[in-house]
């Protein structure tokens, strides 16, 4: 199972975007078995136009609680701020033996995600069960995620990609082709959610039972332009592939948003669309 989804953050709201990302660097892409670990969390910084938010490459967009000045700006350069974060989700519809009654089994609905509050997480070492981030796209020993704009935070080599594409920007259009003004890319799963595992002996890959959570991986990439009619607006681009072998029947992809429209002290009136 593949999903791609597109959604557009036009000052902080997010809408449709079916069409406009249709590059030919989606072919040549290899199968990244790696396992995501929270020891890969990096912070990057979106200002490719008049918008600029922190970001991590587990997914979360914003940080009110760590970053209250840097999350969801607009324009860039002001203390105009419109979001406290967003919350990248995926949900299933799983079965697990029932322990009461082994003839039987138990329904129940496995959520990934990852965000600064609100979410489970392992009370013997307080990391999140949800989202964390692959190693290999981004350089070591320096923070930011990969970003076009500078080669020093590009991998020697990127984990999805045949070895002709070391030193060129691994970009969605194309090895090294920079459509957008800024892009970043990086990749997550839900590996380090064993939650599921403890709770209801649910295994989603058959062939790895140390593989977490539902088995999802998300290859996912925000793009700029600062063209007239796209510099308010960051695109946010999730690729999610099953990599294990649970045949999900049913599965929700959604946003967590939470608005801070106008600022942070003033929350009486936080309504978005």
């Amino acid at each position: 199972m593949q999903w791609t989804m597109h959604n557009a953050w036009r000052l902080m709201v997010l809408v449709p975007l079916c069409a406009m990302l249709t590059g030919t660097g989606q072919a040549q892409v290899l199968v990244d078995k790696n396992k995501g670990t929270h020891n890969e969390t990096k912070k990057g910084y979106m200002d490719g136009n008049l918008v600029g938010t922190v970001y991590y490459n587990f997914g979360e967009v914003a940080d009110w609680q760590n970053e209250p000045v840097r999350s969801g700006v607009w324009p860039k350069g002001t203390n105009h701020t419109y979001v406290d974060g967003v919350a990248m989700i995926v949900q299933a519809e799983a079965t697990a033996p029932d322990p009461a009654n082994p003839a039987s089994t138990l329904l129940f609905h496995p959520l990934e995600t990852n965000y600064y509050e609100y979410t489970r997480y392992d009370r013997s070492t307080g990391v999140t069960y949800g989202w964390w981030p692959l190693p290999g796209y981004a350089a070591r020993f320096q923070n930011s995620p990969a970003v076009s704009n500078d080669q020093k935070t590009w991998p020697t080599h990127w984990p999805d990609r045949l070895s002709d594409w070391d030193g060129y920007w691994n970009g969605y259009f194309g090895k090294g082709i920079q459509n957008a003004d800024l892009e970043t890319y990086f990749v997550y799963d839900d590996n380090e959610d064993q939650e599921y595992a403890s709770r209801y002996r649910f295994y989603p890959d058959a062939a790895d039972t140390t593989r977490g959570g539902l088995g999802m991986q998300v290859r996912a990439r925000g793009f700029q332009w600062s063209q007239v009619l796209a510099e308010d607006v960051i695109f946010w681009h999730y690729e999610i592939t099953n990599m294990s072998t649970t045949d999900y029947a049913r599965t929700l992809f959604a946003q967590y948003v939470d608005w801070g429209i106008g600022g942070h002290d003033n929350s009486s009136n936080n309504a978005g669309d």
